[in-house]
Protein backbone atom coordinates (compact mmCIF):
# COMPACT_ATOMS: atom_id res chain seq x y z
CA UNK A 1 0.00 0.00 0.00
CA UNK A 2 2.85 2.41 1.11
CA UNK A 3 4.46 1.55 -2.40
CA UNK A 4 0.99 2.77 -4.40
CA UNK A 5 0.30 -0.53 -5.62
CA UNK A 6 -3.25 -0.35 -3.62
CA UNK A 7 -3.99 -3.43 -6.38
CA UNK A 8 -1.30 -6.26 -5.03
CA UNK A 9 -2.26 -4.39 -1.16
CA UNK A 10 -5.18 -5.34 -1.58
CA UNK A 11 -4.50 -8.82 -2.76
CA UNK A 12 -2.18 -9.01 0.50
CA UNK A 13 -4.56 -7.50 2.76
CA UNK A 14 -7.28 -10.41 1.56
CA UNK A 15 -4.42 -13.17 1.95
CA UNK A 16 -3.63 -11.47 5.62
CA UNK A 17 -7.23 -11.19 6.67
CA UNK A 18 -8.20 -15.51 6.15
CA UNK A 19 -4.92 -16.42 7.58
CA UNK A 20 -4.75 -13.68 10.76
CA UNK A 21 -6.36 -14.69 13.98
CA UNK A 22 -6.66 -11.00 15.13
CA UNK A 23 -8.99 -8.05 15.07
CA UNK A 24 -5.87 -5.79 14.14
CA UNK A 25 -5.54 -7.40 10.33
CA UNK A 26 -9.27 -6.79 9.82
CA UNK A 27 -9.39 -3.20 10.69
CA UNK A 28 -5.94 -2.16 8.84
CA UNK A 29 -8.42 -3.91 5.89
CA UNK A 30 -11.47 -1.42 6.64
CA UNK A 31 -9.04 1.58 6.67
CA UNK A 32 -7.67 0.75 3.61
CA UNK A 33 -11.39 0.06 2.45
CA UNK A 34 -11.67 3.65 3.55
CA UNK A 35 -9.04 5.45 1.44
CA UNK A 36 -10.50 3.55 -1.16
CA UNK A 37 -13.82 5.50 -0.89
CA UNK A 38 -15.40 1.87 -0.74
CA UNK A 39 -16.66 3.07 3.04
CA UNK A 40 -19.92 0.60 3.03
CA UNK A 41 -17.41 -2.59 2.69
CA UNK A 42 -15.27 -1.23 5.47
CA UNK A 43 -18.38 -0.26 7.23
CA UNK A 44 -19.25 -3.83 6.86
CA UNK A 45 -16.24 -5.69 7.67
CA UNK A 46 -15.86 -3.55 11.06
CA UNK A 47 -19.79 -4.73 11.73
CA UNK A 48 -19.09 -8.38 11.48
CA UNK A 49 -15.78 -8.21 13.11
CA UNK A 50 -17.57 -6.68 16.34
CA UNK A 51 -20.03 -8.61 16.27
CA UNK A 52 -18.08 -12.36 16.04
CA UNK A 53 -16.06 -10.78 19.14
CA UNK A 54 -19.01 -10.75 20.81
CA UNK A 55 -18.97 -14.84 20.62
CA UNK A 56 -15.23 -15.51 21.79
CA UNK A 57 -14.49 -15.80 25.47
CA UNK A 58 -13.90 -13.26 27.37
CA UNK A 59 -10.43 -13.50 27.49
CA UNK A 60 -9.70 -13.49 23.80
CA UNK A 61 -12.09 -10.11 23.83
CA UNK A 62 -9.49 -8.54 26.41
CA UNK A 63 -6.55 -9.65 24.12
CA UNK A 64 -8.11 -7.65 21.38
CA UNK A 65 -8.84 -4.99 23.52
CA UNK A 66 -6.95 -2.16 21.84
CA UNK A 67 -8.09 -3.44 18.23
CA UNK A 68 -11.82 -3.95 18.99
CA UNK A 69 -12.15 -0.19 20.03
CA UNK A 70 -10.46 1.07 16.99
CA UNK A 71 -13.04 -0.93 15.31
CA UNK A 72 -15.96 1.06 17.00
CA UNK A 73 -13.93 4.55 16.35
CA UNK A 74 -13.76 3.48 12.62
CA UNK A 75 -17.01 2.74 12.83
CA UNK A 76 -18.25 6.19 14.88
CA UNK A 77 -16.03 8.24 12.40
Amino acid sequence: EGEGDLARAEVEYRAVIESFPGAEATVRWAVFLRHQGRRGEADAALRELLRTADLVPKHARKAQAEWLEAAQRELSG
